[in-house]
């Protein structure tokens, strides 16, 4: 996920952040639900020992709660009520 952008940060009001909050969030389950062990996922970790799906799956959820903390931030920033 991307980080908060200046401009971005400015145009959200308190029910956009919200939103982008609860995006991040289910962002985070499908991260979570989509590294269940299935076939392909066997496939792939006999292909190259998990360590690739093992490093996109930390890298994503980093960005993900990096995205959340910025957003979490600016909601009390904007004073807004806690989601």
């Amino acid at each position: 996920m991307q980080s908060l952008v200046p401009a971005e940060a400015e145009a959200l009001d308190c029910k956009q952040i919200g939103i982008e909050i609860a995006k991040v969030e289910g962002f985070e389950l499908q991260v979570a639900q989509g590294s269940e062990i299935d076939w392909k996922s066997v496939a792939g970790f006999l292909g190259d020992y998990g360590i690739g799906n093992t490093i996109e799956k930390n890298s994503a959820l980093k960005s993900a709660a990096e995205r959340k903390a910025q957003l979490r931030d600016l909601q009390t920033k904007k004073n807004c009520p806690v989601t």
